[in-house]
Order: C-alpha cells, then sequence, then structure tokens
C-alpha cells in the first residue's frame, strides 16, 4: 500500500501492467472524523506580470490552449492529474482511459464528493511538499501500528508547525490585492 500524488497514477498504472492489478482508494480517514476531503496540490499555472506584454502576451495565449478540454483531457489520461474543466472527462480519451483503467475514476470521484472547508480550500505554504511528506508518513505510522492516531498527529503537527516557523523567519513576501 502506497500513498501518492494522482500524478503519478500513469506511471505506476504503466509500471504494474502485465504484472499485477493496481487498485486504489479514497484518502483513509478515521470514521468517525466526519466529513473528509482531499484538496489540489501541484500542477498550478501562474502568469507573472515582471515580463514584457509581447512575453505576457504569449503565454496567456499557451495557458488558454494548456486549459482547452482536448489538452486537458490528454494531460489527465497521461499522468492522472485532475482535469481543471470539467468539459475534459467528456472527451473520448478519457472516456476510452476509464473503461481501460478505472483507476483514474477514484481520484475524480473522491474529489467531486468533497465538500468545501477551511480544509480542502487548497494548501498556500512554502513548506507544502514537506508537511504532505510528514502527514504521510503520520497515516502510514498509524496504519502500521506504530502509532495511535493521537501520537501520530501530534508529531506531525509539531513537526510542520517547526517547518513553517523556519519559512517564515527566512522568506520575504509580499502580498499584491488587485482591486
Amino acid at each position: 500500500m502506497m500513498l501518492d500524488s494522482t500524478a503519478s497514477l500513469r506511471g505506476i498504472v504503466s509500471a504494474a501492467e502485465g504484472k499485477f492489478e493496481v487498485g486504489t482508494g479514497f484518502l483513509p480517514k478515521p470514521s468517525d472524523a466526519g466529513k473528509g476531503g482531499v484538496i489540489i496540490g501541484g500542477a498550478s499555472l501562474w502568469l507573472m506580470n515582471n515580463k514584457s506584454e509581447d512575453e505576457q502576451k504569449a503565454a496567456w495565449e499557451f495557458m488558454k490552449y494548456l486549459a482547452e478540454p482536448q489538452t486537458q483531457a490528454y494531460w489527465h489520461v497521461n499522468t492522472g492529474y485532475f482535469p481543471i474543466t470539467t468539459k475534459a472527462y467528456d472527451e473520448a480519451i478519457v472516456k476510452e482511459n476509464l473503461e481501460k483503467y478505472p483507476q483514474f475514476q477514484t481520484a475524480v470521484d473522491q474529489l467531486h464528493q468533497t465538500e468545501p472547508n477551511t480544509a480542502t480550500q487548497g494548501a498556500v505554504m512554502g513548506v507544502f511538499p514537506e508537511a504532505r511528506q510528514i502527514t504521510e508518513t503520520a497515516i502510514e505510522e498509524v496504519l502500521n501500528g506504530q502509532k495511535s492516531p493521537q501520537e501520530a498527529l501530534d508529531k506531525a503537527a509539531q513537526e510542520i508547525g517547526s517547518k513553517i516557523e523556519t519559512y517564515n523567519k527566512t522568506v520575504k513576501y509580499e502580498v499584491f490585492l488587485d482591486h
């Protein structure tokens, strides 16, 4: 059993093909935890305003291409990342992929069943990769009987808090709001 990003699903399924079947499931949570959910963690596109107008226009045209349903369908099928538009799910390549590899449906179902709340609105922090790894380790320790859920949670919270504190001391940032 492993916990990993949906972005690695294509590689995992392809590597196992003909050897064994890869199963997928929702991210685990305690049965008494109430609503669960997932967040989108990667593959963001950013357009910076510190380049020439021509470069920004070209970048915008490229971003529009990347957002097209056909492009998103191809991206989804060949990585496992979620498409950013639901119209991508109507593309034949996605339907054919789901028929052959139903494992891709699991993450889509969990995402669409997630109700937005503070915990599922996304993580905007400089130590996101480290925090995700610490969280995954904590889940594994609980599932392997190495720690109680409370022990694993407390340890993870302390480690992540420490990393955030260090990050905040070393990074200067400004928030720009466009009204």
